[in-house]
């Protein structure tokens, strides 16, 4: 399985390692990410949530829609950060995020979120 290793330059600028050839993967924006990851926890939790970064994503295990895709990613919620893994598709050209089944796929922990 190919791995990707995202370098988030900026919140709507991804770039992606130059091992993946002509294949690619689409990934959510970190504003993207975000707003999924607020969507799935719901508002009150999701309010809390102060920064949230993405690592390494690839292409999910066992997806259950077309285009899922896995990721390792640092929420900040108060003063404490967790690092955590979370599936990510598009739904009517929103992005979705629902637990992960890629665990054992990613990194942990990932040395891109350091």
């Amino acid at each position: 399985m190919m791995k990707i290793r995202p370098m988030i330059l900026s919140a709507s600028f991804v770039l992606c390692s130059p091992l993946l050839h002509a294949e690619s993967i689409r990934i959510p924006t970190v504003s993207e990410a975000k707003q999924a990851t607020v969507d799935l926890l719901g508002k009150e939790i999701g309010a809390m949530i102060s920064e949230l970064k993405l690592g390494t994503c690839i292409s999910a295990v066992k997806p259950t829609h077309p285009g899922q895709i896995a990721c390792t990613l640092t929420i900040r919620l108060g003063a404490a950060t967790n690092e955590t893994q979370s599936d990510f598709y598009q739904k009517k050209g929103k992005w979705v995020a629902m637990p992960s089944e890629s665990q054992d796929k990613l990194p942990f922990p990932d040395p891109e979120l350091q």
